[in-house]
């Protein structure tokens, strides 16, 4: 903590909230976490969190009065909205058409597998579409899990991980996908929605607490 006055801005409380993914359960990633939070939430002026969901953990979680608390969601990020290209060269090289996009790191509350489980589904009667997944391969476990379910289900043809990707290529994917699914298990701060939005895509969303005062009745909400 500093010693002057300033403002906090908790974005999740996730080690307590969903502590049974390891990425934020770890004995080491919750003492972490809860000492941070503890101390700048004590010294703190006043706290930032983007949603009443969030305002309300940290009340119930750490007894914080509400004129502790400012609410101040996120804005839609300023580089989503730019012109429209085509992306043809890029588009031609993943050799992808009739696509719906999944961008998130592959960490287990992200929810890859359920996704993949549901496409699977939606596949049997729809068999021109596929699947593009897209992030930071973090959690090598769980990455090997999902290509193993890919090959073993017979999804190799519908669904391409590109892994990370550029800001201009991601945008060039948003442009051209069909509908951008989210299907984490928790938020609902989450950026890619509002990115999607901007770029004039209809959403499949998780229904976790909070999602629907992100993002109202925009997007198709899922269990």
């Amino acid at each position: 903590p500093f010693s002057f006055p300033y403002f906090f801005t908790i974005w999740d409380l996730q080690h307590k909230t969903i502590s049974e993914y390891k990425e934020v359960g770890s004995l080491f990633t919750r003492i972490y976490r809860e000492e941070l939070i503890k101390k700048n939430i004590e010294f703190s002026k006043l706290i930032i969190t983007g949603t009443k969901v969030g305002e309300n953990e940290i009340k119930k979680y750490y007894g914080i009065k509400k004129e502790k608390i400012i609410l101040n969601s996120h804005p839609t990020p300023s580089w989503v909205n730019v012109k429209k290209t085509s992306g043809q060269k890029f588009l031609k090289k993943i050799k992808v058409k009739n696509f719906f996009l999944y961008p998130a790191n592959f960490w287990q509350h992200k929810n890859h597998l359920n996704l993949l489980k549901g496409f699977k589904i939606f596949l049997q009667n729809n068999k021109d579409y596929k699947l593009v997944l897209v992030g930071n391969i973090i959690d090598k476990i769980l990455y090997r899990k999902i290509k193993f379910y890919i090959v073993n289900n017979k999804l190799r043809k519908y669904v391409r991980i590109l892994g990370y990707v550029s800001r201009k290529n991601l945008l060039i994917l948003y442009d051209n996908c069909l509908a951008l699914t989210y299907l984490s298990v928790s938020g609902p701060e989450n950026l890619p929605p509002l990115e999607a939005l901007a770029r004039g895509k209809p959403i499949v969303y998780s229904n976790f607490k909070g999602a629907k005062e992100q993002l109202k009745n925009l997007p198709i909400y899922v269990d």
